[in-house]
């Protein structure tokens, strides 16, 4: 969880704002992950191509989970209840028919709680999920794959999203899975989140736009998750 998974971001970016993210990415995760989020927004973007970095958690002990959220926040799953309620400001919340599909599948929100309402949360779902642009990953059974997290604004920069992706691997453990989830190369925010946990493992995944035809390349990591890249299929 992450991100668990994220989608990418749109937003230009100033040159100072640049080095910056490059600094903070270079030192936290690694030159690896600086230089691809450069080329993301560059190169990449040129050649219409699609970076994603496929991030793997170990079933753990939830170790850094709850125990470093702040004051007055809680950790744990949501109920189909808490769910119903939705999220303050967040304009892509699945509608009442996709929460009834996710959980229909099996799917789980673990969400971090404040004041009573839902405020950060990360989807996890043994089963292929679509991660935008119309696009599909699968992985192998044995892992619990991390989709579609979001914190409200007012927040965020509290370590809620870290903390998720913490718990995750305690979820996990107890299905007798691993976490994985994707994060697209330019999302620096998820990625900085994911190096909280501890040294990012992961592999590469790179998709070409140019075509109908799906094409991309997938690193030996990936292959060995079970990855498969597909398209959603049209109505």
């Amino acid at each position: 969880m992450a991100t668990l998974a994220v989608q990418p971001e749109e937003t230009r970016t100033g040159l100072f704002d640049a080095l910056r993210i490059m600094r903070n990415l270079w030192m936290r995760c690694g030159p690896r992950y600086a230089l691809l989020w450069l080329l993301q927004g560059t190169l990449c973007r040129a050649l219409s191509l699609r970076v994603l970095h496929i991030c793997i958690h170990e079933a753990g002990p939830a170790v850094g989970g709850e125990q470093c959220l702040p004051s007055g926040y809680e950790l744990r799953l949501a109920t189909p209840e808490e769910l119903a309620r939705g999220v303050p400001d967040d304009p892509s919340y699945p509608d009442p028919a996709t929460l009834r599909r996710y959980l229909a599948a099996g799917d789980l929100m673990i969400a971090v709680f404040h004041g009573g309402r839902i405020v950060s949360y990360g989807w996890c779902s043994s089963g292929p999920a679509a991660i935008g642009g119309g696009l599909t990953l699968r992985f192998s059974p044995r892992f619990l794959y991390g989709h579609r997290a979001y914190t409200s604004h007012r927040h965020r920069g509290k370590g809620l999203h870290a903390a998720i992706i913490a718990y995750s691997r305690h979820v996990a453990a107890q299905r007798g899975q691993s976490i994985v989830a994707y994060v697209d190369a330019n999302n620096h925010r998820s990625l900085i989140s994911e190096s909280r946990i501890g040294p990012i493992r992961s592999g590469l995944v790179v998709v070409s736009l140019r075509s109908e035809r799906l094409r991309y390349w997938a690193s030996g990591l990936c292959r060995q998750a079970g990855l498969v890249v597909s398209k959603v299929a049209k109505p």
